[in-house]
């Protein structure tokens, strides 16, 4: 199981793990079923600052089928609470089916770009996508 940890460090070489359990726990972690958690994972973490609160955007792949992006939000940086609604973004075309995942948002001009890692055809290539907010036009 790869997964998303808090750590903490006084000279920037030196790392301590802040919590002993993860960030964000996948369903198989949260109900403790090691044995079903070996494949599981969450990773490449974006951690941005909305108003009061903190949204850390990342991907799991394995909890479910394939692999997708999510978000957590925190108001210290340590407690967290994982999203559980649908995911941010979903495989819909050739180019990024099965896997559309591992997040870097930012907003621009009042529009949200998301880029992520499209896995997909048949030799399952790799390449970054972009969806946003709305439709953009030339």
């Amino acid at each position: 199981m790869k997964s998303i940890r808090t750590t903490t460090s006084t000279d920037r070489w030196t790392v301590l793990f802040l919590l002993s359990i993860p960030i964000v726990l996948s369903r198989f972690a949260a109900a403790a079923e090691v044995a079903d958690a070996a494949g599981v994972i969450s990773g490449d973490p974006q951690i941005v600052r909305m108003g009061a609160e903190w949204v850390m955007f990342y991907f799991g792949a394995f909890w479910k089928e394939g692999a997708f992006d999510t978000f957590a939000a925190s108001r210290d940086l340590v407690h967290w609470t994982k999203w559980n609604g649908p995911d941010l973004i979903a495989s819909s075309e050739p180019y990024d089916t099965p896997f559309a995942h591992k997040p870097w948002l930012l907003k621009h001009d009042g529009v949200v770009y998301h880029f992520y890692c499209a896995v997909g055809g048949k030799r399952h290539h790799r390449t970054i996508a972009l969806a946003t907010s709305r439709e953009m036009t030339r």
